[in-house]
């Protein structure tokens, strides 16, 4: 838990998955038996009371991590009897020894634990839907519906947030009523509470550039608390403003389609959103002081017990041991080594939490609040070296694989290890072979945002690319198929063939035919067109539910699809027979496969200039990538957020903070 719990977010690995489910589960019966165990011994030994507290401590606050699931701080009662057990055993082990020479010790140990467990507790409760996050998220909410009137009709500048009183802190400290007609819960802008508009216009000098990334952390942070209005089905009063808009197109976008600062601010902000339900953070961020003294204070306790043990190492008593030699008793020295890792674990917790985003934010409001600290060049390097400190990523910046002319023959290995690992892992079905992971590069983030600035946010399932292009009426007839699964299926068969044909005239039979040559603007539309290409077409087969379609629907299409394929082409042993045959398919065109093949061989041969076809592909898959962001399943989004995370949750996030909930109207047919 402390070492891959780091990179929960940050990966999709089952071998980073499969373990923390386990380090979450199992603890709970182990110790309770371990302690069980010490208690119905036949010997006695004064270093259980010791070994009960290091599993008992380590249980309830082994990592920043509170919740497994969404479920768990729902569950957050169930998870407080779990842990009354251990305790329990431990209360009454260290009465069994009571006279030891560990006993005040431990005791006083116990006493920090069972604190520090309680605040994993409470962060539970916290983020559960009937306490905590949603109680806070309903200020939020209510606060947006009256936001604007803080900026007196001033002028509405994204770029310096003038008029965006986006709600950073402080509106937990007021007590504020729920006032009619509307009865909305008041805040009031006190000088406790700290917005996005306070903090740019902000006269002190660690604040003074404009794009500063200490800015844009509390900015990414006040976004966190109103995405989090749609995990509990808020209203989202600001959506239908101009001045919402404005904030993605006039502000995160700026005027050269740049992706660097749109997608941090994003990125930043979906990890918050992920510590706000995920972990203990937000408790420690609420309370700062307790939590973090506790950290501090426990040291002392621990120094105190590791000095004890190494004095039990130098002399037996008579006592039974496991390892003995010389008259030194090693079984005290190995529980000395425990303690001083949990020693140097504390420590390293409170290093992490003081480097953290949430701290970034903390030490920018304080600097906002306190006048004495503008200008004080000692506070200001100490914010500035700490707010460069970046220890991890805040998500794995990678997007899956799928191509189905490469993965329609594939069948999933049935055995005794494969079926254990079925209950644990979604059960891999034919044709399901997930292709490799890639970086999602610069040129795929700038293509998608051109696309929605040059479609000025109006989401097209990809007739306004077709049209821009100037080939609407060859191709149209792909965009209006029976189902958008439909479409992404039939362009996704049309790029790959589109794909080889590439890699055929570049002498090259794979599909990074470009490496090793400088990336022309052709290099660059066929990047950005397999990537997002096969990006979608790994939604359709393995995360149906970021699609507009029923998953359930989505998956039986699949299915169907993948036996099409293996009618039509069997025999075909390699890529390059696949693509004879395909490009030899005459119409009518009836199954999926024949459409994808009728639509390549019309890119192929009606657009003979190798650029424009490439970019007829990157602005479709660029527009459909658009199209499929918004949705309502925000619990599949949530669930993403602790998996590795997905490039659609992203644009999904940036829609949202633009307005953009729904395709409804906008959508072209």
């Amino acid at each position: 838990m402390l070492i891959l719990g780091l990179y929960r977010r940050r990966s999709s690995s089952i071998f980073i998955k499969i373990p923390i489910a386990a380090a979450y589960v199992l603890p709970y019966s182990l110790v309770s038996y371990i302690l069980g165990l010490m208690q119905s011994s036949s010997y006695e030994d004064e270093l259980f009371v010791v070994w009960a507290f290091c599993l008992v401590h380590v249980l309830g606050t082994a990592d920043s991590v509170s919740a497994l699931t969404i479920q768990d701080s729902n569950n957050w009662k169930n998870y407080d009897i779990q842990l009354f057990l251990p305790y329990f055993w431990f209360g009454y082990l260290w009465g069994t020894y009571k006279g030891s020479t560990f006993q005040h010790a431990t005791l006083v140990l116990w006493i920090f634990s069972i604190l520090t467990t309680g605040f994993r507790i409470t962060s539970l409760q916290w983020s559960s839907e009937s306490d905590g996050l949603k109680k806070r998220t309903k200020v939020v909410a209510d606060y947006m519906n009256y936001e604007d009137n803080f900026r007196n009709g001033g002028e509405i500048d994204p770029i310096h947030m003038r008029g965006y009183c986006y709600l950073v802190t402080g509106e937990d400290k007021q007590n504020g009523k729920a006032e009619p007609p509307e009865y909305f819960i008041q805040v009031k802008l006190t000088d406790e509470v700290i917005t996005t508009d306070k903090i740019w216009r902000c006269g002190g000098t660690l604040l003074n550039s404009e794009q500063d990334k200490l800015k844009d952390i509390c900015l990414s942070f006040a976004l966190s608390k109103l995405l989090c209005r749609r995990f509990f089905n808020h209203e989202l009063a600001e959506s239908n403003m101009q001045k919402t808009r404005d904030l993605v197109f006039r502000g995160l976008l700026l005027e050269n389609d740049d992706p660097e600062r749109a997608f941090r601010v994003i990125e930043v902000e979906l990890a918050f959103t992920y510590d706000f339900f995920y972990t203990k953070y937000p408790l420690i961020f609420e309370r700062s002081h307790v939590p973090k003294l506790l950290s501090l204070l426990i040291a002392f306790p621990l120094i105190w017990l590791a000095v004890l043990l190494i004095k039990h190492f130098r002399n037996i008593n008579g006592d039974i041991t496991l390892i003995q030699k010389h008259g030194k008793n090693y079984d005290a020295l190995f529980t000395c080594f425990i303690v001083i890792m949990i020693l140097l674990f504390e420590i390293l917790q409170t290093i992490v939490y003081f480097v953290s985003d949430w701290a970034k934010v903390s030490y920018v409001c304080n600097y906002i609040s306190k006048p004495s600290w503008h200008g004080n060049m000692l506070v200001e390097k100490i914010i500035r070296v700490v707010g460069g400190v970046n220890i991890f990523k805040h998500w794995q910046n990678k997007i899956n694989q799928y191509s189905l002319l490469t993965s329609f023959e594939y069948n999933p290995k049935r055995n005794f290890y494969s079926k254990i690992f079925d209950s644990l892992i979604d059960k891999r079905r034919k044709g399901q072979q997930e292709g490799r992971t890639i970086t999602l590069s610069d040129a795929v983030k700038k293509a998608v945002l051109h696309s929605l600035r040059i479609n000025n946010g109006q989401l097209s399932n990809g007739l306004l690319s077709l049209q821009r292009n100037e080939v609407i009426s060859e191709l149209s007839w792909a965009c209006k198929l029976e189902t958008h699964t439909h479409s992404i299926l039939v362009w996704h068969i049309a790029t790959t063939l589109c794909q080889v044909t590439r890699s055929r005239s570049l002498g090259f039979y794979d599909h990074i035919a470009i490496l090793g040559r400088n990336k022309d603007i052709c290099d660059v539309y066929c990047e950005v067109a397999i990537s997002l290409s096969n990006y979608c077409a790994y939604l359709v087969v393995f995360a149906p539910q970021f699609l507009p379609d029923h998953s359930y629907a989505t998956d039986v299409i699949f299915d169907e699809v993948i036996m099409e394929a293996r009618k039509l082409l069997a025999g075909s042993n390699s890529l390059s027979l696949i693509y004879q045959r395909m490009m030899n398919m005459r119409e009518p065109a009836n199954t999926l496969v024949e459409k994808g093949a009728l639509l390549g061989q019309q890119l192929i041969r009606q657009i003979e200039d190798e650029r424009k076809r490439w970019k007829v592909l990157s602005d479709y898959w660029a527009e459909m990538m658009l199209f499929i962001a918004p949705s309502d399943n925000v619990t599949a989004h949530l669930e993403k957020m602790a998996e590795g995370g997905e490039f659609v949750t992203h644009l999904w996030a940036l829609l949202t903070h633009a307005g953009i909930l729904k395709r409804g109207d906008q959508y072209i047919v």
